[in-house]
């Protein structure tokens, strides 16, 4: 309720020194994707549409509007993080690529069965910070009338994967590196000379 209640009174304020009107905004963050990342997977909010792409990082975009509103209150909505994208690692927690936190990988990788034939593998994960974002909620004087009103918001993410990824939902929320393709291997007896037939003459 109290924070409902600041964004109220922003909004005020917000309306009282600025003009109204519709405001789109494109964000873009890059994250890298270490050779040790075998599994991807996403949660965000918001219209999500997924790309493969042969860069070698995820490119998110993220495309904000909002109706009859304000700069100001686009600002701050963007300084408190409300369409801001997560990461987490085995290894590190990361907002827009800046490592904030460590996890326990060293010690579950010494933890590990050496005698098992497959290595611990890493999984990245993207989540929206703000999941559930709450309408916003306005309020302006109209001829000594408190008018109270939500802004539409539209907010739709496109996600683009390093193509040696692929999808496996039909959410495409779960992405697993592709298993490398074998090396192509020469024929051996055609990569033998050939020999040259002998003159019983």
């Amino acid at each position: 309720m109290l924070l409902r209640l600041v964004i109220v009174g922003i909004g005020l304020l917000f309306l009282q020194n600025d003009l109204s009107g519709q405001y789109r905004r494109v964000f873009h963050k890059t994250y890298e994707v270490s050779d040790s990342v075998d599994m991807i997977s996403f949660d965000l909010a918001g219209d999500i549409v997924y790309e493969t792409w042969s860069g070698n990082v995820i490119m998110t975009e993220t495309a904000v509007e909002l109706m009859d509103a304000s700069p100001s209150i686009f600002d701050h909505f963007e300084k408190i993080g409300r369409y801001d994208i997560l990461v987490v690692t085995s290894d590190t927690v990361e907002v827009a690529n800046n490592p904030t936190d460590s996890l326990l990988y060293e010690e579950a990788v010494a933890m590990y069965d050496s005698s098992q034939v497959q290595q611990p593998k890493m999984e990245l994960e993207l989540f929206s910070k703000d999941k559930i974002r709450e309408s916003i909620q306005l309020r302006r004087n109209v001829d000594g009338n408190i008018v109270e009103r939500t802004v539409q918001e539209w907010v739709q993410v496109r996600v683009f994967i390093p193509e040696d990824f692929e999808s496996q939902n039909e959410q495409k929320t779960q992405w697993l590196r592709k298993e490398p393709e074998p090396e192509d291997i020469p024929n051996q007896k055609s990569a033998l000379p050939k020999q040259e037939e002998s003159n019983s003459n």
